[in-house]
């Protein structure tokens, strides 16, 4: 049950550089079974105790990718309400899954309550592993891994869950992962303070991660600036382990591309060029089909890149969100072979489809849904205020149980979920 075969799959458009796979492990039935009885149990010891941060949102009941950036974006837009000048590092892991020590993920596991028997289960499991390459018909000879969780595996990921879990603690960060994709926050009214305690909590973070002999891809880490005030100077170098990190003022994160404005004009460009393609495609295709096959199509070729992050790109301003609203507008009109100055509201109730500002309120609506029925992550506990708690008087809408609103200084403060 510690054999595995590894087939490499390219993470990447050029597959001819080695560097650009990732190894999938390819493990027997038998293992993966006895497996999913000994991660029931640790995750529900885990859960039951609480000791993973709230600050993890991949590999986690109720969580995903689109919660992150949410938390991510309602970070930066309430700092830039309140004047304070943020700066956001992006930090990226080379092959973190695979080095992973195993002496210190046992330590880990002990700190953690994991002791006795089931951590020697645990030194078992990890020891003596052995795996070979598999491409095509060729295999490799079998040889022994010396650190590193198996890819492909039920334990894998929770295991590295709580080998990173003390991350977070180790700088004044406010810290939000993904497995093992980091980002790091600090803001300070200040530049130059903000400087300095960057630099000093940046060389925290690669202590850890080189006493946890963990690899820093310093080249592709990233920082970006946001700021609410046109006049200050906002450019300073950071550097980690002597390696210059470079500046940008826009990055692809968790599928969206987040820029130090927070227009969400970069992130509505990159939609708009998958959604004409999806437009030409139903325009192609459309005389082979009947409509109830287009809709399929809008669905998987449209929707899914519109669906995505809605909550957050809905906030932004009209004239940057336009753009979508007509790219939606045309392939419903080629879907049902309309004219071009025909109305589009009337084939939008045909076909039963929401308008990009309606698929904005159902989201966030849902988002409220899933916030009072407590089925978010516990990041989100106290992400809204209810009314009782900030005063006693006995008004309609605190008898509702409605949520407080804060008072907001800018614009940025108008897109606060929150506010």
């Amino acid at each position: 049950m510690k054999i595995s075969q590894i087939f490499p799959v390219p993470k990447r458009s050029s597959p001819s550089i080695p560097s650009h796979y990732r190894p999938l492990s390819i493990l027997p039935t038998v293992s993966k079974n006895f497996e999913q009885i000994i991660y029931a149990r640790v995750s529900n010891f885990i859960n039951k105790n609480k000791l993973l941060t709230n600050l993890q949102y991949r590999f986690r009941n109720n969580a995903s990718t689109e919660l992150a950036a949410s938390a991510i974006y309602e970070s930066f837009v309430e700092n830039m309400d309140k004047g304070k000048t943020k700066c956001a590092v992006f930090l990226d892991l080379s092959k973190a899954f695979d080095t992973v020590d195993h002496k210190i993920m046992l330590r880990k596991l002990m700190y953690y309550g994991i002791r006795g028997k089931q951590n020697s289960f645990f030194e078992s499991y990890v020891t003596n592993r052995k795996q070979c390459t598999k491409v095509n018909n060729y295999a490799s000879s079998f040889q022994t891994i010396k650190c590193g969780v198996p890819q492909g595996s039920v334990m894998g990921p929770l295991l590295f869950l709580i080998y990173v879990n003390d991350l977070p603690c180790a700088s004044s960060f406010q810290t939000t992962l993904f497995a093992d994709d980091t980002r790091l926050h600090l803001s300070h009214k200040d530049i130059k303070m903000l400087q300095l305690d960057v630099q000093n909590e940046l060389d925290k973070v690669d202590t850890w991660m080189r006493s946890n002999r963990l690899s820093i891809n310093y080249n592709k880490t990233a920082y970006m600036i946001l700021t609410a005030t046109r006049s200050q100077n906002c450019n300073f170098e950071i550097s980690m382990n002597g390696v210059r990190i470079q500046q940008t003022d826009s990055i692809k994160d968790l599928g969206v591309i987040i820029d130090n404005k927070l227009s969400w004009k970069p992130q509505i460009s990159s939609l708009c060029r998958k959604l004409s393609q999806a437009c030409g495609i139903v325009c192609k295709i459309r005389h082979f089909a009947d409509i109830k096959i287009l809709r399929l199509i809008y669905f998987s070729l449209f929707y899914s890149h519109l669906q995505y992050c809605k909550i957050d790109c809905g906030r932004a301003y009209k004239t940057v969100i336009q753009p979508v609203q007509v790219l939606q507008n045309r392939i419903m009109k080629y879907m049902t072979f309309s004219n071009r100055t025909s109305s589009a509201s009337n084939i939008f109730k045909l076909l039963k489809i929401l308008k990009v500002s309606d698929l904005y309120q159902l989201n966030l609506e849902k988002f409220m849904y899933k916030y009072n029925a407590d089925i978010l992550p516990s990041s989100f506990d106290n992400f809204f205020t209810k009314l009782y708690n900030i005063h006693d008087h006995g008004t309609r809408q605190q008898v509702s149980g409605n949520f407080h609103h804060k008072r907001v200084r800018t614009d940025y403060g108008k897109k606060c979920c929150n506010m």
